[in-house]
């Protein structure tokens, strides 16, 4: 049975939760809890240290290819501001979690899966033919087209897509690749502030400052909860009634405005 969230399980099901799927995804979001208790705790105490940057937020631009730039001409064209600048700000944060683990990436994957990523949230493909309930799902048959078009290998178009299936998922281990791996973590560091305490002293600033957040707490909310309403067997409500992702976006420690 393929695992859920996988490319593999998003073709078998459509994005439709099974039994053995919320088994899993619980498991992860106790797990998740545990790995990062001792890191909320010292920085709760103020024991979290001030080590120097790796990379400085001013430093990250993004690749110079013909498909990033379709990407990012894609997103805005279709999203609203305030998703725009959270896919914006995706790839800014896993550029930088990236230099802190000391990971290598595929740069221009990357920024094409943090500029796709939300895609199937956006009305051009809620409301478009589509068999499948979960937004990411949709969203990765959509990074698919575009990446189709402008020349990359299947196995390229495979890792932008299962990397964009995947993000929803509690947690993501490098064993599904870095970039799927980072998509993940840096998602869900913008929309609940997870791992906010691993950043360095005035790392969260710089990033807002460079790419403000508008008012994402509420619009995105309102756009997740109408999403995951509509689709109940999906993660997207899974993760709002077990694993209380209203609370964590609204109990996130930016500063929306």
């Amino acid at each position: 049975m393929a695992a859920v969230g996988t490319l593999a399980w998003a073709a078998q099901t459509g994005g439709q939760l099974r039994t053995a799927d919320r088994l899993a995804l619980l498991a992860q979001g106790i797990a998740l809890q545990l790995r990062v208790l001792p890191a909320q705790l010292r920085a709760a105490l103020g024991l979290g240290g001030s080590r120097p940057r790796h990379l400085d937020p001013a430093d990250v631009h993004p690749p110079d290819t013909q498909t990033a730039r379709e990407a990012e001409e894609h997103c805005r064209a279709v999203s609203p501001p305030y998703l725009v600048n959270h896919c914006l700000r995706t790839y800014l944060w896993g550029r930088l979690l990236a230099a802190e683990a000391r990971l290598t990436l595929d740069h221009e994957l990357f920024w094409v899966a943090s500029l796709l990523h939300d895609l199937g949230l956006t009305d051009r493909y809620q409301t478009a033919p589509s068999t499948a309930p979960c937004f990411a799902v949709r969203g990765a048959e959509a990074a698919r087209k575009l990446a189709l078009r402008t020349g990359w290998s299947r196995e390229r178009q495979d890792a932008l897509a299962e990397a964009i299936t995947l993000h929803l998922n509690v947690r993501v281990g490098l064993e599904h690749g870095t970039e799927a791996h980072l998509l993940n973590a840096s998602t869900a560091l913008d929309v609940t502030g997870l791992r906010f305490w691993d950043l360095q002293h005035g790392t969260a600033e710089a990033v807002v400052a460079r790419v403000p957040r508008l008012a994402l707490k509420r619009d995105l909310w309102t756009r997740w909860k109408a999403e995951a309403d509509a689709h109940p067997s999906c993660r997207g409500h899974f993760l709002n009634r077990y694993l209380q992702f209203g609370y964590r976006v609204r109990a996130s420690p930016f500063a929306d405005g």
